[in-house]
């Protein structure tokens, strides 16, 4: 299964250099690519391209850059209907995402980074019920950052969605989640990084149209309900459009001859009795 994901989003916070603000107004285009080896075992890769434009005090700058790339293995239990599914995730972010530099050379504040630099560890656990056209699903993420550029370590963060949705028609899915996330402070060269930190409460409607077989559109749009961060960051309303394709791998058909099962035919002993 092929999946492309193109999300807006805005962030606003106090300037760490002087008087003014530090907003970033960024737009992420995440491809991902999921397959499944057997039934229980399954092998995710996403990598994300990223468009930022950002204004420091009277300052602004934009960047157009490759970012990091997620590899995830997972492993599921479903029940014999398929009403039921329970599954676990293992894998890494590998920080490939460049550095990003000023116009005389120097490198931009962290918080201005796209990424650390670092292979962070992600570990996830879903659950999935189906009851006639519903559908609610649960699922949990972690993450712990390693050590990465200027000896910065963003701090463990864990991201919570529980979401409901239903199926009007084989062509219309609509829901809602709601969605908390939350990350410890982070560290530069090892002492706690004031003003960073703290839990954002969230929700997120979605509708998902499919124009043809196998391939689904979907918009959704993340509404925050309440920040609770240790400075004066704040997320700003996010949206999200993408495109779902699964590809149908057709099978080699199996073709008997007409002759060979007529001689099947005939070097058949007849039923005894």
């Amino acid at each position: 299964m092929a999946s492309w994901d193109v999300r807006l989003s805005s962030n606003d916070a106090a300037s760490h250099h002087g008087d003014g603000r530090e907003q970033i107004t960024e737009v992420r285009l995440s491809s991902s690519v999921r397959g499944w080896p057997s039934r229980w075992i399954g092998i995710e890769a996403t990598h994300n391209a990223i468009a930022r434009w950002f204004t420091v005090g009277q300052g602004s700058a934009s960047a157009l850059v490759s970012g990091d790339v997620d590899l995830l293995a997972r492993a599921q239990l479903r029940t014999s209907s398929g009403s039921h599914v329970v599954g676990v995730g293992l894998g890494a972010r590998l920080g490939l995402a460049p550095e990003l530099v000023d116009e005389l050379g120097f490198a931009r504040p962290v918080q201005l980074q796209v990424g650390s630099g670092a292979a962070d560890f992600i570990a996830q656990l879903e659950y999935v019920c189906s009851v006639g056209a519903a559908m609610f699903s649960a699922s949990a993420r972690g993450r712990y950052a390693g050590v990465g550029r200027y000896q910065w370590q963003p701090g463990p963060s864990l991201t919570t969605s529980t979401a409901l949705r239903y199926r009007f028609s084989e062509a219309v899915v609509a829901g809602a989640s709601l969605d908390v996330r939350a990350a410890m402070i982070d560290t530069l060269d090892r002492s706690p990084v004031a003003g960073t930190g703290g839990l954002v409460l969230s929700t997120t409607p979605s509708i998902a149209l499919r124009v043809s077989e196998g391939v689904w559109l979907a918009a959704s749009a993340t509404i925050a309900l309440g920040q609770w961060w240790r400075g004066a960051a704040q997320d700003g309303l996010s949206g999200a459009l993408s495109l779902q394709w699964t590809p149908m791998i057709p099978s080699r058909p199996t073709r008997v001859r007409s002759r060979l099962l007529q001689a099947d035919r005939e070097q058949t002993p007849p039923p005894r009795g």
